[in-house]
């Protein structure tokens, strides 16, 4: 019974995603790039640090990607292993 509530709440939300989506086809985001060095277009950066947690001595890496000088992806983590 439990399983079943559960299916029934996911598809519910489910439909409710879609019925958004079919409401908003015409909304997006515009992403422009003309040249300006203010605006320099995509651009990502990655680093690390080579065992600067001075507990488990495991290392930190990271990424950004960046367009027209907004963040569009990140991420940062620990190794898993040292």
């Amino acid at each position: 019974a439990a399983h079943e509530q559960a299916a029934v709440r996911d598809h519910v939300a489910a439909c409710r995603v879609f019925r958004y989506l079919q409401g908003t086809r015409d909304l997006g985001i515009l992403f422009r790039y003309e040249g300006d060095p203010k605006y320099p277009g995509l651009v990502a950066f990655a680093d690390s640090d080579w065992g600067a947690d001075t507990e488990g001595r495991r290392s930190t890496s990271g990424y950004i990607v960046m367009f027209n000088d907004a963040p569009v992806s990140w991420q940062s983590s620990l190794q898993s292993i040292v």
